[in-house]
């Protein structure tokens, strides 16, 4: 997937360092929607 152009998201260095890292560690995004309530479907709370 890292060549494949459709798969590429421009993000600056401190959210690169942070944020997608800590994404990339966990295997999911802990950023809640709306409901308060974790919106990717690969968090354990969903």
């Amino acid at each position: 997937m890292f060549f494949d152009l459709e798969n590429l998201q421009s993000l600056c260095k401190p959210c690169h360092d942070q944020h997608k890292q800590a994404i990339e560690a966990r295997g999911y995004d802990a950023a809640p929607g709306l409901d308060g309530w974790p919106v990717d479907p690969a968090h354990p709370a969903a």
